[in-house]
């Protein structure tokens, strides 16, 4: 997932084409039980803040880690800006 985080960080998707991404990339690594997210709050590495925040300024995606569902459904989470 790091490789997609730097993927969404390098071009501007939204929260459609961002899913859409995550999604594929899960599906080529053999992953069935999952849902993608996005009504998470934005999280990175503290020292891509700055990044990040412009990037989402811009209405861009990013990547913003993964947690599971009570049911043990992975759930992986994507923020769009507001740009």
């Amino acid at each position: 997932m790091e490789g997609v985080a730097r993927e969404l960080m390098s071009q501007c998707l939204d929260a459609d084409e961002a899913t859409a991404l995550v999604t594929s990339v899960l599906v080529s690594f053999g992953v069935e039980s999952f849902q993608v997210s996005t009504d998470g709050p934005a999280a990175y590495p503290s020292d891509q803040k700055t990044d990040v925040a412009a990037h989402l300024s811009e209405g861009c995606a990013v990547y913003s880690g993964s947690g599971g569902s009570p049911d043990g459904t992975l759930i992986f989470y994507v923020t769009e800006g507001a740009g």
